[in-house]
């Protein structure tokens, strides 16, 4: 895949319509150097496996079934409004990148088209409202990769999470992060039971981690939390063992269930009140 990779320059696509370069298996369009417009004409891609179109933000949509083939697609981020009605039918689509959309109105209708694919084996997406999670909750579970962002964004002029340890994060291979949330939704709890990497930023209620449910962090190798006020500790021992009360009546009354037995790393930022016990 990397002895033909044609990278755009001027007015992006329309610059490659020679029908060699598009014979190739993986090509780069990407930042604002390599404009795409609006609704581009792509020729007949036979061969194309790889298409990197992220940060061209004036590709707004995508004609239907002009890469048979793709098996990794990359449109993070764009300003696509809908995906081709044809996207169910490309049955070798494996990995598909729809992270920081600009895309609020019309957010509900590309993620169910997406979790139609049969064959998605890696999906990325940024998803301002939690209830959007009901359409993935088919597809998540099987998938071997994952990227969630669920919450809305506020804009702030610097990071207190370091980038490397946001960077550290990603590096999982399923990656959940719950941006400003005010409750913990049952949706929540669903895709934290199947990540492996949590970023909990900026949770205006939460006051221990357990009230995300210690039967759902049995996978976690990694957490990073930041700037959640309202937390004090990160276990509630006895919120724990009043959840598992049937489970510890009938066994030794002196054994203590471990928690969190997977965890790797865990990483707090700008949270004074918590007390990292566990």
């Amino acid at each position: 895949m990397q002895q033909s990779v044609p990278k755009a320059s001027g007015s992006g696509l329309t610059e490659l319509q020679d029908e060699e370069e598009w014979a190739a298996k993986e090509v780069h369009l990407t930042d604002d150097k390599h404009k795409v417009p609006e609704q581009p004409k792509f020729p007949n891609c036979v061969s194309l496996i790889t298409l990197y179109l992220h940060d061209n933000y004036e590709l707004t949509a995508i004609p239907p079934l002009f890469f048979q083939r793709i098996q990794v697609l990359d449109l993070s981020p764009t300003y696509i409004k809908s995906l081709p009605n044809s996207l169910p039918k490309l049955v070798a689509l494996k990995k598909l990148l729809l992270q920081d959309q600009r895309w609020d109105d019309s957010v509900e209708a590309v993620v169910k088209e997406v979790c139609n694919s049969k064959t998605l084996t890696a999906l990325s997406l940024y998803l301002p409202e939690f209830q959007l999670l009901d359409s993935t909750s088919l597809i998540y579970p099987s998938l071997s990769r994952f990227r969630f962002t669920v919450g809305r964004h506020k804009r702030r002029i610097i990071s207190r999470v370091p980038n490397e340890v946001e960077a550290e994060f990603r590096n999982w291979d399923k990656c959940f992060k719950f941006v400003n949330g005010e409750n913990i939704p049952i949706e929540i709890k669903g895709v934290l039971k199947y990540s492996t990497s949590f970023f909990l930023d900026h949770h205006a209620t939460a006051v221990t981690l357990s009230e995300f449910g210690i039967e759902n962090m049995n996978q976690q190798k990694f957490f990073l939390l930041a700037e959640c006020n309202e937390m004090e500790t990160l276990i509630d021992g006895e919120m724990h063992y009043e959840r598992n009360g049937d489970v510890q009546s009938n066994s030794d009354p002196g054994s203590v269930e471990p928690v969190l037995e997977s965890l790797e790393y865990l990483r707090i930022y700008y949270m004074e009140n918590v007390t990292p016990e566990i």
